[in-house]
């Protein structure tokens, strides 16, 4: 239904696109240093709307660190937070920190949390 392309960086290309079976979710794609053929890089990265109807796509590149990226994923009407150091070949969850700002412990187990 719709596509974005997110980074055409090292030769490659990192694209979101929107199935036709999928209404608030992008699939992330990643290409082959050519840029003809693409990869399944991460399924059903959450979206929201901008203030003037834009589609947002909830994927983040981290400034200064080549390849890394932060996506929230939705899986069973929750959204959780993964991770990539190698430009989309391989995605984990994020794990949350053992306490807040303040030094509150946060009780968090992967993947509950």
């Amino acid at each position: 239904k719709d596509m974005h392309i997110i980074s055409t960086d090292e030769n490659q290309v990192f694209a979101a696109v929107q199935e036709w079976n999928q209404n608030d979710t992008y699939n992330l794609y990643i290409s082959e240093t050519r840029g003809i053929h693409f990869t399944l890089a991460l399924e059903n990265v959450k979206t929201s709307r901008g203030l003037e109807g834009n589609i947002m796509i909830d994927l983040y590149e981290v400034a200064g660190i080549k390849g890394m990226f932060l996506a929230n994923k939705k899986l069973e009407n929750q959204v959780k937070t993964h991770i990539t150091y190698n430009k989309g070949r391989d995605w984990r969850l994020l794990q949350a920190p053992s306490a807040d700002l303040r030094g509150n412990n946060i009780h968090c187990v992967l993947p509950f949390c």
